[in-house]
């Protein structure tokens, strides 16, 4: 777009076209010269370390009329990339926090129910009660807990029974 308005020293066309580029965020600095060194147009801004620069030559039906350099920053998609970050971040903690607090509400639901049940049970088998009702838990590791609690506490009011029994027999001999 620029080589006819080079190739005759347009300047207002050159300025335009020159304008339009330079003021495109990525487009740090742009600068148009001839062949002779004149300089065209100009806005180059050397101070951005974020800019890389690149020349080509300007040529008019095979003969070189000129040079461009032009100055591309990276500092846009810096900017991108650093909110992306900030997003990814704000979401993955937001999912965190959400995972743990279904954690908890799952564990509460699935282990601190039936596992308090079995305290009180535990608490009630040592003060001596043995009659309770069996309850059915969900999960297979809590039943199969709570099967092997049952079977212990038969097994203690058995023994307890067998003890009454033989410390009533000795009472009854001691007695005669």
């Amino acid at each position: 777009s620029l080589e006819l308005p080079v190739w005759n020293i347009d300047g207002e066309s050159i300025n335009r076209i020159c304008m339009s580029f330079a003021n495109n965020e990525l487009v740090s600095g742009l600068r148009i010269t001839t062949v002779e060194g004149l300089t065209l147009f100009e806005d180059m801004d050397r101070t951005d370390i974020n800019t890389t620069y690149h020349k080509k030559l300007l040529s008019h039906r095979d003969r070189v009329i000129g040079e461009i350099e032009l100055g591309l920053t990276t500092r846009p998609s810096q900017e991108k990339n650093r909110q992306f970050l900030e997003t990814s971040i704000t979401t993955m903690i937001a999912v965190i926090l959400v995972l743990i607090a279904t954690t908890s509400f799952l564990l509460r639901i699935f282990l601190r129910t039936p596992l308090k049940h079995l305290m009180d049970r535990i608490d009630a088998l040592a003060n001596g009660q043995y009659d309770f009702k069996s309850f059915l838990f969900k999960q297979k590791e809590i039943e199969t807990i709570s099967s092997k609690f049952n079977l212990m506490a038969q097994q203690i009011q058995s023994r307890e029974n067998n003890l009454r029994v033989v410390n009533e027999q000795l009472a009854h001999e001691i007695k005669e």
